[in-house]
């Protein structure tokens, strides 16, 4: 199984991948911030991909960075895909938060609908994970 992390190096994503490293029937690839914003790489690796489990984002900085930077994220990964033609299931790390009227909050819904829309328009499975902190 091919499967793309992104949000490698936060906590959730380096534990994700360090258990994926640890499973000799999985591949790996992880993308931190500085190769997550490189999009013809990632749409490169999203081309096998089978799993794509999205950790990344923003949940420190002020309102607007939070807010803004989760969707831009939402979006790079979304461009990416669509460069790729790539199908993958996409498995979304998001929170609790999701619930509350919160800037944060309404950036992981809002990013959670970004990657709904690509997924049915694809006719992709998009699985949400809603964590406590």
């Amino acid at each position: 199984m091919n499967i793309v992390v992104t949000g490698a190096k936060g906590f959730l994503g380096y534990h994700f991948l360090c258990h994926c490293l640890n499973n000799d029937k999985i591949v790996v690839h992880s993308f931190d911030r500085q190769k997550f914003n490189d999009l013809d790489a990632l749409a490169e690796k999203l081309k096998t991909a089978d799993v794509v489990v999205h950790f990344a984002g923003v949940n420190r900085g002020s309102d607007s960075d939070v807010y803004d930077g989760n969707l831009k994220i939402t979006q790079q990964l979304v461009t990416a895909l669509e460069k790729s033609s790539a199908n993958p299931h996409i498995i979304f790390s998001s929170s609790t938060h999701i619930f509350k009227d919160t800037l944060y909050g309404k950036a992981k819904k809002e990013s959670n609908q970004i990657l709904k829309n690509w997924a049915d328009k694809k006719k992709a499975t998009l699985t949400t994970l809603v964590l406590p902190h």
